[in-house]
Order: C-alpha cells, then structure tokens, then sequence
C-alpha cells in the first residue's frame, strides 16, 4: 500500500484521503512515496487509505494492490467487440458526476456498445443523460450482459498532459485503455422541466430579492481538507444579503448552524443532482467546494457563475474543465499536485479559471463574493 505524506503541523496527512496521522523517527519531505508494508518502524499507516483499500477488497474480492491489478487495460482484456457491459457503481454524489465523464467517452467514442449501470437511483437520471442505456440497482443486473465490472474509481495520483487528471481520467486510462479527451472533460448534468417546476416552486417561498446565492461549504469526506469554516460562511452569507440577495444553504443532513428564519434559508429540495442543477440554473452565484453539489454546479448544462473553495486538494485532480467556475486556490496550491508538478502546474494555467488568493480565507472570499454581486 503505497501513500503519499506530505508534513503538515504537528502530524502528517495523507494527501490521497486526507487522513492524519503521527510520524515516528524522522519527519518525511512533501511528496515522498513510502512502502508502508516495508517501514512500519517509521511511519504509522494511514488509516483513511488503509479503510479505502479494505472497501475495494470487499468490493473485488482480492484485489490486493489496484494499481498492479489493472496494470492491463479492460478494454484490451475484454476486446472493443463485445457490445454489452454492466458496470457497477456504488459510489457517492460528486463521483458519480465525475464518472459521466467516463460514459460519454464511451459514448462518444464507441457508440455501439450498450453499456447499463448498477448505482442508486438517485443518480440515475444524470448517468441516462451521460450515455448510459439503462440503470439499474447496484449489483442487480437484468437481461444479459458479456461482461460485469466494478468501477473501484480510484483516487488520481499523477498528473496528465493537456488534461484533468481526476478520477475518471485515471479510470479512462487504467480501466479502458482510453486517452482522455479534452472537450469531453465536463460534467454534464442534464434537468427536465420535472425537476424544474420543483426549484420555481421552492424558489417562490423566499422573500423578493435580486436573486439567490447558493452555498454548500459541508462535504461528508476529507473534511479537514474540504470544508470552509462556518464563521466565514456566516461572512459571505452577510455579503449575499447585503446585496439585496438571498443566502441558500444546500444541507439534507441538517450539519450547518447558521440556518435562521428569514435570513439565511435551507434549500428545501431532493439531494439529487438533477434536482440541484435545475436549481443552480436560477441562481444569481454558486459557492461550493470538492463536493457532489460543488461538482453539479460545473455542469455544462448550467452558465451560473460558481466559485469553488479550495484548501488541501487541487482542481487538476478533483474538477473537471467549467467555464463558468473560478477556482479559488491557496498561494501554495502547487504542494498539492501530485506527479508531475511541470504537467499539472501548465494544465492549470492554461485550462482552469483560477483566482489565487493573497489574503486569509475569511477575508478572500467574502470580498469575492461582493464583486460577484455588484
């Protein structure tokens, strides 16, 4: 099992997943790869990888070391005549977004092949829109199908030339045998006019204003590295109504502290992503992070200008290409590209709208905001 650490204060984190943890013997440079299996005297194991590798073996029964078990592409495994797949999917919100870059290109590019998916249902509606025939229950497949694979989705560990290098690019590459391309590197959220009637009808429940900014600042994984701190929400929620607009929080699960009466509103619709691209349509800003609503707002189906909140993870390696988004990075964001730095560093420049911030957070991005909304 192999990690990546990187120092950070008193401990270390893993850059993978998050997860931090105590250095013992000597303290390790940025970047450093480490055989765990081979140094246990020096260096506790992550836990956050450790737990990521055990679901993939219950998952794939076996599957030991990832890397070296898809060391040979699907595609060339199972050949490009074989017409009929069933891929499982049992992962959450803001990878299943991601993973409908990988269904266009086989869309795109083999549009012969049937391809179905087993996931939630929840997802469902966005993964038709993204080139899946049918959708079904995770691991229930009905009808016949040539061949059944489970989509472990691993996190990216290099950086590519002249593309992302997300997930799905790393699934394309390692799973398929397929070179990303570039144009086909966007989140794509489709909505009918279903889910539309029912954002117009929560919509109408807010009190007049120049329009709606909406906010989700919580992620449910990596949160240390994730998430913006609630004071600073608070900052930017002050902002939004300073501008004669209204404050809307996506929280299902109910986490966020600040929601209150008439002054800062709970979105009062499903967690779907369909659901939440109809509503990001008819916002005036989104503000989101490395998350399922945060990846929705990139959808190519949406023009609403988005700011995404960076802190420990890079876009290069958790976003796909948006032109209506501004990655909002730290000054030191080149520490967390992973690989070639050379590769991500040029792709980023060239490909990312960014705005590197100069000053704390808490005063960047209510200042972001305010220039947003004029």
């Amino acid at each position: 099992m192999m990690c990546d650490i990187v120092v950070d204060g008193k401990g270390s984190r893993c850059i993978r997943c998050g997860a931090f943890f105590k250095t013992t013997g000597r303290v390790f440079a940025r970047c450093q790869q480490l055989d765990l299996s081979k140094e246990p005297q020096q260096l506790a194991k992550c836990g956050g990888c450790t737990q990521r590798q055990e679901t993939v073996n219950k998952i794939i029964p076996g599957a030991g070391d990832l890397v070296a078990k898809l060391a040979d592409p699907i595609a060339d495994a199972i050949g490009w005549k074989e017409k009929s797949l069933f891929l499982n999917f049992s992962h959450g919100l803001g990878d299943a977004v991601q993973f409908g870059v990988v269904l266009r290109h086989l869309r795109q590019l083999f549009p012969e092949w049937k391809v179905d998916i087993g996931a939630a249902s929840q997802r469902w509606d966005m993964l038709r829109g993204c080139g899946a025939r049918e959708c079904f229950p995770y691991a229930q497949p009905r009808g016949e199908h040539v061949h059944t694979l489970t989509i472990p989705f691993q996190e990216p560990e290099n950086c590519y030339p002249g593309t992302p290098s997300t997930k799905a690019e790393r699934c394309l590459r390692q799973m398929f045998g397929i070179e990303p391309v570039v144009e086909l590197c966007k989140y794509h959220v489709p909505f009918r006019e279903a889910h539309a009637k029912v954002s117009r009808k929560f919509l109408a429940t807010l009190p007049p204003s120049r329009g709606v900014v909406l906010i989700h600042y919580q992620g449910k994984s990596a949160r240390r590295v994730k998430n913006i701190n609630e004071q600073i929400v608070r900052d930017v929620c002050n902002v939004t109504r300073n501008a004669d607009c209204v404050p809307v929080l996506l929280d299902w699960d109910d986490r966020s502290r600040l929601v209150a009466g008439e002054i800062i509103h709970r979105a009062n619709i499903p967690g779907e992503p369909c659901h939440i691209a109809a509503l990001a349509a008819r916002a005036k800003l989104c503000i989101g992070i490395d998350s399922g609503p945060g990846h929705v707002f990139g959808s190519d189906t949406l023009t609403t200008p988005t700011l995404i909140v960076w802190r420990k993870h890079h876009p290069v390696h958790y976003y796909e290409l948006a032109d209506h988004v501004t990655h909002v990075v730290p000054p030191n964001h080149e520490q967390y590209l992973r690989g070639d730095v050379t590769l991500g560093r040029d792709v980023f420049e060239r490909l990312y709208h960014h705005s590197v911030r100069k000053k704390h957070l808490r005063y960047a991005l209510p200042e972001l905001v305010r220039e947003r909304l004029k």
